[in-house]
């Protein structure tokens, strides 16, 4: 039997073990979540226990299990888009950075939606107003690398079908109230956007709105070194700040004039604080959690009965989900309700900095193994970071910026002291990002064996340390099977470009950069990779495919050296790019002469002749044939990235490259352009398979069709980064092995051997 105790305690629970249950089902799927829920209810009835807590945990299951399965076949049942123009309903707008983004929900697609980019917002367009779409529609890209944002999963798992450019056309104006909701959040950004201190203005703009559009690069890379980049998507402890200033408030109020109970007082005006709040920053997750969260325990105390932390963290959970279930396997629902768990499981109570600090630590030591895992980054001196920077945010910057905003149309001077004041907080966190070196980027690979730490310390205060060491040579079996591969070449997707990854043991050598600007897709992959430093960037050629990415990558992953063929680029792009090199302390050099060693790899340039070189610039294809080329020769086969020799350059080479044995794996010159991939350069190489680096639906429709026919005809296997996303090449002495990110069983890899047929 079950003592009335035991029975309490587990309705304190409750509502958390059901959350566990519905993430269960979710993960698990309908028939192993049918299975366990009827045994759990069954050996319940036959141990004559409460039933009821039973049922409903069943329930959860269940509801788990449906929500997993909802998201999948709604997508499978997706069909071709409609007919345009469309009409629709705007069910949210969303005013991030300087542009605008538009949901609407499609008449003639029920259960599906698309959502619009524009830079303006015309009056009327606002959640509930009508409007037509005239842009042409198109699906979510999916993530392509490991470690990349998987938007199309993010728009499925919100119903999101299609995309689409340019603001649609005005049918019917939104309800006045949406449109004052959306007008205020407009308002708000206008007033921080002009203060007299712009970077403090876009901190405040993360903080009060969620919006990092015009946040300072090096603010937000501060933040992201000393983990607390929390704050910068509207924190809920914001939201619980604003509450509990809102409740005080109404409570001293109340006990002066005596009119209500101070606490009624207090609840009915800390509730709609922070629900504007809420609203104010586009109802964030984490403001939703903890929105939800302050609601609950203040209607307990309305109705005058406590709950218990665990319960009500469970009744903002199943609340979340149930208006969107996808979200549990999203990294900031993870991060949310992870970090409030740990406080109300460890971090006890207690008042003063021994509180604060056992709070921190516990956040920060719960949430380690999920951001490990989504970015392969740990940021290890979040704790402390967390107690200085946490107060200052939420008790004086957040508030005073609040009030900013509610007396701007009086006089913007509390405003302009809010942004002196958000500069100086951010001023404190570039020190502390500093003096804590950075992120550390184990790699995600890493997060099974920093869960264990976390699982031991569970064990340890709820079974006692004993058990728990007991339990700890577990983590060695979990260690190996995530153990990452030892020899690869991994061929990132960065659209139209290139930029190639070497791996061996603890070195790593990128040849190419990819065009994007910003570099992130590769600094992303070098995080999930856990790759902290690079031996060596190699920039085959001076076009900005294969370069443009170069300085924003320096700035983020330490280079030690720079190869080149001898110049980046001519004219003012040179003398910009000389410049920035030198601020990195980048000199590029000429590659090594001779075969040279990366772990078990051996790498081998082929340099253009010095007058290809020079001259590069003075013919339509001498920059492409004046590329470096490099064969790499490792445990099992080899692989040539030829750059985008064209047929001077790669008649050039092909001889050299084939004396030197047989080629695997052959990456695609020049995207597969027509020019290239010549039949005497095939014959010479005769490479088992091929990959091409293109972009989807790239204007210069490469691979070209008689390109891929001299491929097919010599039975070579083709793999595209626009189709299958990126490409990893496994060096092991039985041979290599090829996958993708789109493609994941794995194709063993075997050149044709001289005196094959």
């Amino acid at each position: 039997m079950i003592s009335p105790g035991e029975s309490s305690w587990r309705m304190r629970v409750f509502w958390f073990l059901a959350v566990l249950a519905y993430v269960t089902g979710a993960v698990l799927g309908p028939w192993v979540a049918g299975a366990l829920g009827g045994a759990g209810v069954l050996f319940v009835w036959r141990r004559r226990a409460p039933v009821r807590p039973a049922l409903g945990l069943a329930c959860a299951l269940l509801a788990g299990a449906a929500a997993g399965r909802a998201t999948p076949a709604w997508v499978d049942a997706l069909g071709a888009p409609p007919a345009l123009p469309a009409a629709g309903e705007v069910v949210s707008v969303d005013l991030t950075g300087d542009g605008v983004r538009i949901l609407v929900a499609l008449d003639a697609a029920p259960g599906a939606r698309v959502r619009l980019s524009g830079t303006e917002r015309p009056p009327g367009l606002a959640p509930g107003a009508r409007v037509l779409v005239t842009g042409a529609l198109r699906r979510p890209p999916p993530a392509d690398n490991p470690g990349d944002f998987d938007y199309r999963g993010w728009c499925d798992r919100r119903r999101i079908a299609w995309l689409s450019q340019g603001p649609p056309l005005l049918l019917e104006p939104a309800p006045a109230a949406a449109e004052a909701v959306v007008g205020l959040r407009a308002a708000a950004r206008g007033a921080l956007l002009e203060t007299r201190t712009p970077e403090g203005g876009g901190l405040l703009l993360g903080l009060l709105l969620g919006d990092q559009g015009y946040m300072a690069p090096w603010i937000d890379r501060a933040f992201d070194a000393t983990g607390t980049g929390h704050l910068l998507s509207v924190s809920g402890i914001h939201i619980s700040g604003v509450a509990l200033l809102a409740f005080a408030l109404g409570r001293a109020v109340a006990a002066r004039f005596g009119a209500l109970r101070p606490e009624t007082t207090g609840a009915l005006l800390a509730l709609p604080a922070s629900l504007v709040f809420v609203a104010l920053a586009q109802f964030p997750l984490a403001g939703m959690r903890s929105a939800l969260m302050v609601a609950l325990s203040l209607v307990g105390r309305l109705v005058a009965r406590r709950a218990g932390g665990l319960n009500v963290l469970g009744v903002a959970a199943l609340l979340v989900l149930a208006d969107d279930p996808g979200l549990v396997v999203e990294p900031a629902f993870q991060l949310s309700f992870g970090a409030v768990l740990a406080l109300v499981l460890f971090a006890g109570e207690g008042r003063g900095l021994p509180a604060l600090f056992r709070a921190s630590l516990a956040a920060s030591l719960a949430t380690v193994p999920i951001q490990c895992a989504h970015f392969g980054t740990v940021a290890p001196f979040a704790p402390l970071a967390n107690l200085l920077i946490v107060p200052l945010a939420s008790v004086a910057v957040v508030p005073l910026g609040l009030l900013g905003l509610l007396v701007a149309p009086l006089t913007p001077t509390v405003l302009e002291v809010a942004a002196e004041a958000a500069l100086a907080l951010a001023c404190v966190t570039e020190v502390l990002a500093e003096a804590a070196g950075g992120l550390w980027i184990p790699g995600a690979w890493a997060a099974p064996m920093l869960t264990a730490p976390v699982v031991l310390w569970a064990l340890a205060a709820w079974a006692g340390p004993r058990r728990a060491l007991l339990c700890a040579p577990l983590a060695v079996p979990l260690a190996l099977l995530t153990w990452p591969p030892a020899t690869t070449c991994d061929v990132l997707a960065v659209g139209q470009g290139d930029a190639i990854l070497l791996r061996s043991g603890r070195r790593a050598l990128l040849v190419d950069t990819g065009p994007d600007p910003e570099a992130r897709v590769v600094r992303d992959a070098l995080r999930h990779f856990g790759i902290s430093r690079l031996d060596a960037v190699v920039v085959t050629h001076a076009h900005p495919d294969h370069f443009g990415g170069l300085i924003a990558l320096g700035g983020e992953v330490p280079i030690d050296a720079l190869y080149t063929n001898g110049h980046l680029a001519a004219g003012p792009l040179g003398t910009r790019m000389a410049a920035a090199l030198a601020r990195l302390g980048l000199q590029p050099t000429a590659p090594p002469q001779g075969p040279f060693r990366l772990g078990e790899l051996w790498l081998t340039f082929f340099n253009a002749p010095p007058g290809a070189v020079a001259t590069a610039h003075d013919s339509p294809g001498g920059e492409n044939d004046a590329s470096l080329v490099l064969r790499v020769d490792g445990p099992g086969g080899a692989v040539l990235l030829p750059g985008d020799l064209e047929a001077v350059g790669e008649a050039r080479v092909a001889t050299p490259v084939a004396d030197m044995g047989p080629v695997d794996v052959l990456k695609a010159a020049h995207h597969g352009s027509r020019t290239s991939s010549t039949p005497y350069f095939l014959d010479r190489i005769r490479p088992a398979a091929v990959v091409f680096t293109v972009g989807r639906a790239n204007r210069f429709a490469f691979p070209r069709p008689q390109v891929l026919a001299r491929y097919a005809a010599r039975g070579v296997a083709r793999w595209q980064t626009d189709v299958d996303g990126a490409v990893r090449i496994r060096f092991d002495p039985s041979g290599l092995t090829m996958t993708a990110h789109h493609r994941p069983s794995a194709a063993a890899v075997r050149a044709r051997r001289p005196g094959d047929p």
